[in-house]
């Protein structure tokens, strides 16, 4: 979901309630990111499946362990594939988020009475 740059009216309680939801969703993404740094930091494990392939192979016979490899390499992928693409996303995200974030900070501040 990319937020669009819209006009935001400036003394209108509206503008408040978006600027706090903007700040929600920046905080959330920020949150997202880090979750998924963590997600990719652990992916390696995942590969450790790897390790059964031996104990496999030594009771079932060779397919069964060669599947094993496959399937642990394959979820690796999958897991660091599907990480990056939505990094990927929330960064893009993030960027479109602070450019309205300082379009409705600007209208903000024009609409706050100068003392």
């Amino acid at each position: 979901m990319v937020l669009s740059i819209g006009a935001v009216a400036p003394t209108s309680r509206s503008s408040d309630e978006r600027y706090q939801k903007l700040l929600d969703r920046q905080a959330w993404l920020l949150a997202s990111l880090a979750d998924l740094r963590r997600s990719r930091e652990r992916a390696p494990w995942i590969l450790v499946g790897n390790v059964l392939a031996a104990p496999v192979g030594f009771l079932w016979g060779i397919a069964p362990a060669i599947l094993v490899v496959v399937v642990s390499v394959g979820f690796w992928f999958t897991l660091w594939y599907v990480a990056w693409i939505h990094h990927h996303e929330y960064d893009i995200e993030l960027l479109n988020l602070r450019k309205e974030l300082k379009t409705v900070e600007a209208a903000r501040a024009e609409a706050t009475p100068q003392a």
